[in-house]
């Protein structure tokens, strides 16, 4: 089996770790629908099932066997080492990832294509849907505003110029990789486009975060908070800022629901009032116009205090005391 070198317009990057059965049915289904010039970046992140075998044997039966990069790690590494990995193979002009538990429409590369070709925009968007509910990646278009808004971090509702992720790299062992990562790839681009239209369909499975909330999640969230605090101290100019105040809130209001989600309650420890209390200090310094509902981090306290009563009378009325 031969990859083949070309000028690419655009790299899929598909992380797999023991997927044999999802991973023949996406990978078919892309290889049917991708023009010549999409290059394929499988990265097996050390799978102990038959996947890689899967991957070789639909490659070798498929008529474009040139176009697909398999890159085997010897052991599991993690999702963000794996993409990591597949950003050092990938030589296309855009970057798109595919998870391979998920689908793409059957116009996903006969929508996008077009687009790219023109060499115009720095990243493209797209909607997606999970829960089947369709969501949207940006709630204003081409406007960076938009996109902090809206707080969709998703990886995969995107193509992006490589050189986007110069110097940039997925953080290793943590969960929320995209979340981490993708704000400071957006500040850098200079022209952004958003397509109203479903491209993509995120399959939830046992493994999806989302299924799984663990304390851990938490610790990795405030590590988001932390950089961008760092960030805005360090670096931004007063636009970077403003937007990033939008990021902050939305991420301190995703720990109050893990925290709610994992202890029945809003039990706020004080790493919490404490960045509560920096993030409120941010927000009135640079965001005071977008009608952020700081209330919520001001009486955080009485927001506890109110939330375990409830969560006490609850139980109480259920016999559970």
């Amino acid at each position: 089996m031969t990859y083949e070198p070309k000028d690419y317009i655009l790299s899929i990057i598909i992380p797999v770790f023991n997927r044999e059965n999802s991973i023949a049915i996406l990978l078919e289904r892309l290889l049917k629908l991708a023009p010549e010039d999409i290059e394929f970046v499988l990265v097996n992140d050390g799978s102990t099932d038959s996947t890689l075998d899967a991957i070789k044997q639909i490659v070798e039966n498929s008529k474009k066997i040139g176009q697909v990069k398999i890159v085997n790690h010897q052991k599991n590494l993690g999702v963000s080492a794996a993409r990591n990995t597949g950003l050092e193979q990938a030589t296309g002009y855009y970057l798109g990832f595919i998870d391979s538990d998920d689908l793409v429409t059957s116009n996903y590369f006969e929508v996008l294509r077009p687009l790219l070709l023109k060499y115009e925009y720095d990243i493209i968007s797209f909607n997606f849907t999970y829960q089947d509910k369709v969501i949207k990646s940006s709630n204003d278009g081409s406007q960076l505003e938009g996109v902090f808004t809206a707080s969709h971090w998703h990886l995969v509702s995107r193509v992006y110029k490589r050189e986007l992720f110069k110097d940039k790299k997925f953080e290793v062992l943590r969960r929320y990789e995209d979340v981490i990562l993708l704000p400071y790839i957006f500040i850098n681009a200079k022209k952004i486009k958003h397509i109203n239209e479903v491209l993509y369909h995120y399959i939830q499975t046992k493994q999806s975060i989302t299924q799984q909330i663990k304390i851990s999640d938490i610790d990795d969230l405030y590590f988001a908070l932390n950089k961008a605090l760092y960030y805005i101290e360090n670096y931004a100019n007063s636009t970077e800022s403003r937007l990033f105040t939008i990021y902050l809130f939305k991420i301190m209001m995703l720990i109050r629901k893990y925290i709610r989600k994992i202890n029945g309650y809003y039990a706020y420890n004080i790493e919490y009032y404490d960045m509560a209390k920096r993030i409120i200090g941010i927000t009135e310094k640079y965001n005071n116009s977008l009608g952020l509902n700081i209330k919520k981090l001001k009486y955080a306290k009485i927001d506890s205090y109110i939330s375990k009563l409830k969560y006490w009378l609850t139980l109480k009325k259920k016999g559970s005391l």
